[in-house]
C-alpha cells in the first residue's frame, strides 16, 4: 500500500479549475465583504441563509463543545466554497458548525432564491458544490475514524504529510505553516501534547520545530509513525 496516496488532506475546498471565469461573473450578483483575520463568517448556531464563496483569503470551520472548546473539521484557501447545508436543510435552521477567517478575506454570499438560479444557469458550478459536499462527507468519516481508533502520534505524523502539500511554504515544498494551537485543533488535543509529540519527532530526525511552523526533515519517517495502528 501507497501509504502517502491514502493519506486524507486536511484542505478540503475543491479548486474551481476553469469555473473561475464563471465565478468572476457571478460575484457580480453579490456584493464582496471584506474580513479581518478570526472574523466570523457564520457564528455558532446561527441561522442557515447564504452559500459562500471565498474570492481571497483563508478560513476555518469547526464545531464548538458546550464546555467551550472547538474541534476544527477543515480548512480552506481562496476558491473555496461552503455553506452547502442552504441547499439540503431548511432555510432559517440552525448551523451546526461556524467558519472564522484566518486572514485578510473577501467572501461573497448568496441567498438559496440565487445559489438555486446560479445552479440552473451554470452546471459547473452545480458539479463543483456535488464534489465539495462529497469530499466534506468522506473528510467527516475520516474525523469519525480517527477520533475513535488512532493513535494522536499517529493521527499528528498523518496530518504534518497531507498539510506539507497544501499548506506548505511554495519555496520549500516540506515547510508546513501552521503554529502548534493549529495542530492542536485539527488533531482535537492539547497543545502541551503537540509539542511533547514533536519534540519527540524532533529527536527521531523527521521534523524541526520552527517558531510559527513545522519544518519536515524525512517525510519517510513521518509516514511509517503513520502507517502505525
Amino acid at each position: 500500500m501507497q501509504l502517502a496516496e491514502n493519506i486524507m488532506p486536511f484542505r478540503l475546498a475543491p479548486k474551481l479549475d476553469n469555473s473561475e471565469i464563471v465565478w468572476e461573473e457571478i460575484c457580480r450578483l453579490s456584493k464582496p465583504e471584506k474580513m479581518a483575520p478570526n472574523q466570523y463568517v457564520i457564528q455558532p448556531e446561527e441561522k442557515v441563509q447564504y452559500f459562500y464563496y471565498l474570492k481571497e483569503g483563508r478560513g476555518r470551520c469547526f464545531i464548538s463543545w458546550p464546555d467551550g472548546s472547538e474541534h476544527t473539521l477543515y480548512l480552506f484557501d481562496k476558491g473555496a466554497i461552503f455553506g452547502e447545508m442552504l441547499l439540503g436543510d431548511v432555510p432559517g435552521s440552525q448551523s451546526q458548525w461556524s467558519v472564522v477567517t484566518l486572514d485578510f478575506s473577501i467572501v461573497y454570499k448568496f441567498n438559496y432564491q440565487q445559489i438555486t438560479r446560479i445552479m440552473a444557469d451554470y452546471p459547473q458550478i452545480a458539479l463543483s458544490i456535488i464534489k465539495s459536499c462529497l469530499v466534506k462527507k468522506k473528510l467527516l468519516a475520516k474525523h469519525i475514524e480517527d477520533l475513535s481508533f488512532k493513535r494522536t502520534d499517529v493521527k499528528i505524523a498523518e496530518l504534518l504529510c497531507s498539510m506539507a502539500e497544501d499548506y506548505g511554504d511554495s519555496n520549500q515544498e516540506l515547510v508546513v505553516l501552521l503554529n502548534q494551537n493549529d495542530l492542536a485543533e485539527l488533531v482535537g488535543v492539547s497543545r502541551v501534547t503537540v509539542s511533547k509529540i514533536l519534540s519527540r519527532f524532533q529527536k527521531l530526525g523527521a521534523v524541526a520545530i520552527r517558531r510559527g511552523s513545522v519544518l519536515i526533515l524525512d517525510k519517510g519517517k513521518l509516514l511509517n509513525v503513520a502507517s502505525l495502528t
